[in-house]
């Protein structure tokens, strides 16, 4: 047997401990899901919804978000 890779083989536990992790870490997958944003349908609209965040983001008042 080779003796360079001595932790190679996969146990019934580290099975166990991935699936374990992976059901735990389940509930935090829907969490990171970006919010839809409303898409201009004309060049005008885009400038001005880049002007309106512009101006947002220089009074710092950002955009009330539902995060719930």
């Amino acid at each position: 047997m080779c003796n360079a890779c001595p932790d190679a083989s996969l146990s019934r536990r580290k099975v166990l401990l991935a699936g374990a992790a992976s059901l735990a870490a389940a509930p935090f997958a829907r969490m990171a899901q970006a919010q839809p944003v409303a898409a201009a349908s004309t060049p005008d609209a885009a400038l001005n919804l880049l002007i309106e965040g512009n101006a947002r983001y220089v009074a710092n008042q950002p955009r009330e978000r539902d995060t719930a």
